[in-house]
Parts: structure tokens; C-alpha cells; sequence
């Protein structure tokens, strides 16, 4: 029972990050776009919460409390720890120092790109397990409705040459 509700616990929060990471490219790809015009962080996570996935509208919320209430960096280091997710750390190391001053304008770009290649590889794997479970399956349907065809018959045809007289 103990070991059973661990894993419960495990599932749920890698459907929970599956979900966040697949919505970081986009985010990413926004903030790229929004840093352009503006270094306002605050109001982008507003305007992005909007649109935003309803795991990752989650972690915006608290992210945005904490931006409005204390320090921007203390906050997104806070994020940092409650999601653990690599690509979201290095983003945060990135908003950190844009935070800071320093252009990080390539950096973002890089690391879109590395998400958005991460995110295709994950959906090949996806799509790849997929047909394995299907083939499989439906060898074994083929393989039954052949036997359920046979069966009659040659008991049909067995029994003809019994009458027969072979």
C-alpha cells in the first residue's frame, strides 16, 4: 500500500512536468519576443498567465506573488526548487542575469532551440512506443481469428472423409 501510493505520487507529478515542459518552448519563444520591447517581467508573466497551461498557470501564480511581495531573483530561485525541472533552471539562470542587466537575448534563442529539439525527441519516443503495443495486439487478434476460422473447418472437412469413407 505504501509503495503503491509512491508511485501515485510519482506519476501524477511526471504527467504535471510533462505538461510544463512541453509548454516551455512557447513560453520561452514569448519571452524571447517580449524582452525584446520591454525588461517589465511582471507584466509579461501576467499577460502570458492568460494563455498559459493550467499546471504552468499554477507556477506563474505563485511566481508572480512571490515577484510582487519580495526580490525577483529570490523568487525565481524559489521556482526553481519547487519544479526542478532542468530546462526551467537554466531559463531562471537566464532571467536572473537579464534581471541583472545583462542581455541575454542569444542565450534565450539557444535555449529555445534546445527545448523545442528535446520536445520532438520526446514526442518520436512517444510515437515510437505506441506502434509496438499495436502490432503486437494485433498479431495475436490475426492469430486468433485464423484459429476461429480453422477450427470449423477442418472438422468440417474431417468429418466429409469420414462420410466419404477415407
Amino acid at each position: 500500500m505504501y509503495l503503491k501510493s509512491i508511485n501515485v505520487i510519482k506519476t501524477k507529478t511526471e504527467k504535471i512536468n510533462n505538461r510544463i515542459q512541453s509548454e516551455l518552448p512557447r513560453f520561452i519563444e514569448t519571452l524571447n519576443y517580449s524582452l525584446d520591447g520591454s525588461r517589465d517581467f511582471i507584466s509579461f508573466i501576467e499577460r502570458y498567465r492568460s494563455v498559459a497551461g493550467k499546471e504552468l498557470g499554477k507556477e506563474l501564480d505563485r511566481l508572480l506573488i512571490d515577484l510582487k511581495t519580495g526580490d525577483s531573483q529570490a523568487a525565481l530561485m524559489k521556482m526553481d526548487k519547487r519544479v526542478g525541472l532542468p530546462t526551467l533552471s537554466k531559463l531562471i539562470a537566464i532571467l536572473c542575469n537579464v534581471n541583472r542587466g545583462i542581455d541575454k537575448q542569444q542565450s534565450l534563442l539557444l535555449l529555445e532551440q534546445d527545448v523545442r529539439a528535446k520536445e520532438r525527441e520526446y514526442i518520436k519516443e512517444q510515437l515510437n512506443k505506441q506502434p509496438r503495443r499495436i502490432k503486437a495486439s494485433s498479431i495475436i487478434l490475426t492469430l486468433l481469428m485464423i484459429l476461429l476460422f480453422m477450427i470449423p473447418l477442418g472438422v468440417m472437412i474431417f468429418d466429409n472423409l469420414i462420410l466419404a469413407g477415407f
